[in-house]
Formats: C-alpha cells, sequence, structure tokens
C-alpha cells in the first residue's frame, strides 16, 4: 500500500496532465505534501477530490430534419 503518490503517478490517477495538476494544487482544489523537492498527494485527497466532482449530464442527440 503507498501512502503518497509523486506528480507523475498522481497525473495518470487523475487522468490529468502535470499543468493541470500543478494548476489544482495552486487553485486550492488538491492538497498536497512536500517531501524534500518531491511533491507528494496522498490517495485519500485524490479520492475526495473526484468524489466532489460534479456529475457530467450529457444532453440528448437531436434528430436531424431533412
Amino acid at each position: 500500500m503507498k501512502y503518497a503518490l509523486t506528480a507523475k503517478e498522481a497525473c495518470a490517477a487523475l487522468n490529468c496532465g502535470k499543468t493541470k495538476f500543478y494548476a489544482l494544487l495552486g487553485s486550492g482544489e488538491l492538497t498536497a505534501i512536500r517531501l524534500g523537492r518531491k511533491v507528494l498527494i496522498k490517495p485519500e485527497e485524490i479520492a475526495r477530490f473526484m468524489a466532489a466532482l460534479p456529475p457530467v449530464m450529457t444532453p440528448t442527440r437531436r434528430r436531424r430534419t431533412a
């Protein structure tokens, strides 16, 4: 069991790039810890962030009238 994920692992878990990851940290939507020069994020923090995201409501397709 991992207690913390690296930035690269967190990006893979969130399916986002490093720029978006660091933007989420900067905005306070995600919190991380620093160990020396490494930025680490707890798996519970990723789960909390994902649970807080709103559901996607996809619009129904309209039929074309020809």
